[in-house]
């Protein structure tokens, strides 16, 4: 937490967020929107973001290709090889009657291993021209499955709305 406030220039040591009870919602279709299109990504404006951002990332290793910037890229491997098996877990805990979100479910595994291989090659040294491009494949297969899972949750809000679960919208203060 401090070197963040440092790096952020936060007046805090350890941030603190309430959030209130906001309106119920059971319609999921703009969570499913949102994050779908998040995941899949795109470029405008010379900004990348989601699956888009991590093929540029792979081509950026493959013309960088041994002298390619590595540590850079290890918080991001990591963040991915953790947090995408967390998401997999979630959707089929709350969510395991759906078979596409079980779909999305499966390409959020194959994600987490794919950023784990990469940062398992990173770990250990990219000395060739080889090397790196095996690390832009795991990127790119990592970019794949997020995208598929995108996907899966834009389809599903052509879906029928009986039994999606409710979220409760809130705004934050702190």
């Amino acid at each position: 937490m401090s070197s963040e406030s440092r790096l952020f220039g936060y007046p805090w040591r350890y941030p603190f967020v309430v959030f209130e009870r906001g309106p119920r919602c059971n319609d999921l279709a703009p969570v499913w929107r949102q994050n779908g299109q998040a995941l899949i990504g795109g470029k405008r404006w010379g900004q990348v973001w989601g699956a888009a951002a991590i093929e540029h990332q792979a081509a950026e290793i493959e013309r960088g290709g041994e002298q390619f910037n590595f540590a850079s890229l290890a918080l991001a491997l990591e963040i991915g090889a953790v947090t995408r098996p967390d998401n997999a877990t979630y959707l089929r805990e709350a969510f395991g009657e759906r078979p596409g979100l079980l779909q999305a479910a499966d390409r959020f595994d194959e994600a987490g291993q794919a950023y784990a291989a990469a940062q398992g090659a990173v770990a250990g040294g990219v000395a060739t021209r080889a090397a790196a491009r095996r690390v832009a494949d795991h990127l790119r297969r990592a970019a794949a499955a997020e995208c598929a899972a995108g996907q899966q949750f834009l389809a599903q809000i052509a879906g029928p709305t009986a039994g999606r679960r409710a979220y409760v919208s809130g705004t934050a203060r702190g």
